[in-house]
């Protein structure tokens, strides 16, 4: 997933040394809705896997548009490992781009726009740094890799 930063260079170079740039976040996050995301669905069906590219867990939600949105899966994901949301029989479940994701916080994505369709798949492959606070369930069972 992509964050964008607006970095403000402050002139004003002292005498003695100069200020660094100053990072200021910029917002790009906008609500996830179920009915746009509905009427721009594309077509693309396929199952979809999140790959934690980083050194911490990862909790992962999936927004059903055609459940107003409603948090329809929820998912962990330790360092390194895959996700493959499946269901209790094991059967990977098959989404449309239209179906939101979040990862850790994250801004609320369509999967047609975070993730990479290739063979009729959607991968996402996170690989920001999660907010220190998160930690996983109790009792989470080791993730498929």
């Amino acid at each position: 997933m992509k964050a964008a930063l607006l970095v403000v260079l402050l002139a004003g170079c002292g005498r003695l040394a100069c200020r660094q740039p100053e990072r200021i976040p910029f917002a790009t996050c906008r609500d996830f809705r179920p009915a746009l995301a509905t009427r721009l669905f594309d077509g693309r069906v396929g199952s979809f896997t999140i790959r934690n590219a980083t050194r911490h867990w990862i909790a992962v939600n999936l927004f059903d548009p055609g459940d107003e949105g409603a948090v329809s899966i929820r998912g962990q994901a330790g360092p390194g490992a895959v996700l493959l949301p499946a269901g209790p029989d094991g059967i990977p479940h098959v989404l449309g781009a239209g179906w939101g994701v979040q990862v850790n916080g994250s801004c609320v994505r369509t999967i047609g726009e975070a993730a990479e369709w290739t063979d009729g798949a959607f991968t996402l492959t996170w690989r920001a740094s999660p907010p220190s606070s998160f930690r996983p369930a109790h009792g989470t069972t080791a993730p498929r890799r």
